[in-house]
């Protein structure tokens, strides 16, 4: 059954306020006998990824992700790769905050004894567009593939790649893409609202997804950008894109490293680009595997129709969603080791950032003794 059948004669009870569902059913959609797995094991997937393993990481992600920052601001952001590589610790920590404020449910569980399936929390962030938020991993995406491409464009046209491709015109594509990719989000964000459901076959009240209004009126525009643009058309552009630029870049880092051999000296600064290549060919190889499983989810429903919401399987394909939140979150927080493991210049000026602090801090402790002792 799919997610259009489920919405199939239902109308929008408001004495009740619950959402009718007249179609015909012998039982509730979670409790299909087909489904794979049951009902209760979706929800303890949803609750070990969503409440322990995505807060984990993106909360040792959040600060190394402000660490990011730091360092590449301070090596100067109108240098361009610094100001893309600022930009996607930048927004790889709002994606940290989204990861978070996403688990905060589960925390609220925890302390409040009550397992169960919406609380207030996922309520209120479902039915008033927070869920928005975690449209910056689409935006971190976005970076990440403008990262690859500059790299491939350095190596391959360097000269051209200097005149046509300047930190002023990356700065714009950001700011742009940003405010795209954030404000289309929003209106997928609106598809579905947390509230009463009425099965009247079935005689049953639940509380689940129900359809928003402003869907029911734009129900082809949402499922466009939603299973068309957003579902599969970024994630494959994004990822097709790294891989043919980070392709391209090796093949073209492999050529230039055997044409040193050859020669009998090698200038440093060349030395140093080819470094901070290497890395960032790590990183977008990490975003690559990041991403995949988002497509590889996203394409089953059209191989497997009854692999969605609503569907047979829908609990499989429930418990598959909610781990969706864990590759962002792994992508956000292993870059700084990355950057600390290939990045020569990055050690150096956090060892700079690191001395700096420790002097402000002992300046501060010699202030404050010296307070007490009066």
């Amino acid at each position: 059954m799919s997610t259009n059948a489920l919405l199939t004669n239902t109308s929008q009870d408001n004495a009740q306020n619950c959402f009718i569902v007249s179609r015909s059913f012998t039982f509730n959609p979670a409790d299909n006998p087909d489904n794979i797995i049951p009902r209760e094991t979706t929800q303890f997937i949803a609750k070990v990824s969503d409440g322990v393993v995505s807060p984990v990481i993106a909360f040792i992600g959040l600060p190394l992700n402000v660490v990011n920052c730091l360092v590449f601001f301070k090596q100067g952001v109108r240098d361009r790769i610094n100001l893309l590589l600022f930009c996607q610790a930048f927004v790889d920590s709002l994606v940290d905050v989204a990861v978070i404020l996403h688990s905060m449910e589960y925390f609220y569980m925890v302390l409040a004894g009550n397992f169960q399936v919406f609380g207030p929390w996922m309520r209120f962030k479902q039915n008033n567009g927070i869920n928005t938020f975690y449209g910056f991993v689409y935006v971190s995406a976005f970076v990440s593939t403008m990262i690859a491409c500059e790299r491939c464009l350095c190596i391959t046209y360097p000269f051209k790649a200097k005149k046509f491709f300047k930190s002023s015109t990356s700065a714009i594509f950001v700011a742009v893409a940003a405010v795209a990719l954030v404000g289309l989000h929003y209106i997928i964000g609106d598809k579905f609202r947390i509230g009463c459901v009425h099965y009247t076959q079935l005689n049953m009240t639940i509380m689940g997804f129900i359809p928003s209004q402003f869907y029911l009126q734009h129900r082809k525009l949402v499922d466009i950008l939603n299973g068309v643009l957003y579902g599969f058309g970024l994630p494959c552009f994004f990822v097709t894109t790294t891989v043919i630029t980070t392709t391209i870049t090796t093949v073209k880092l492999r050529t230039a490293a055997a044409w040193r051999q050859q020669m009998s000296s090698v200038r440093e600064d060349h030395g140093n680009e080819v470094a901070v290549t290497k890395m960032l060919i790590a990183v977008s190889c990490l975003f690559i595997v990041c991403t995949l499983p988002n497509i590889l989810i996203r394409l089953m429903p059209v191989f497997i129709t009854e692999f969605n919401l609503g569907g047979r399987y829908q609990n499989l394909y429930m418990g598959f969603i909610a781990t969706l939140h864990v590759p962002p979150a792994i992508n956000s927080a292993l870059n700084f080791f990355f950057y600390v493991r290939m990045g020569t210049k990055f050690r150096q000026t956090l060892k700079q950032l690191c001395c700096a602090c420790r002097k402000t801090l002992e300046k501060r402790v010699n202030v404050m003794s010296k307070l007490a002792a009066q």
